[in-house]
């Protein structure tokens, strides 16, 4: 599934740093990467994860944002 995303696991870590950062300790590293996954599932396509990699990240904590905001965190 995550074979050929490129910026996968980076992004990932990244915003697991972030995370530390903003001391979201309540915001499991569990649910980040599920979030991830679907993502994944979404797009369906490997080209999405070749972007930049600050484009991926925008979009994926924006993905995050919208996530807590909604309660719908995996």
């Amino acid at each position: 599934m995550i074979k050929g995303c490129a910026q996968l696991k980076t992004t990932i870590r990244l915003v697991k740093k972030l995370r530390d950062a903003c001391s979201m300790k309540d915001i499991a590293s569990y649910y980040i990467k599920t979030l991830f996954l679907w993502k994944v599932q979404k797009t369906n396509d490997k080209k999405y994860w070749q972007k930049k990699l600050s484009v991926i990240f925008r979009e994926m904590v924006e993905e995050l944002y919208n996530a807590i905001k909604d309660k719908n965190i995996p």
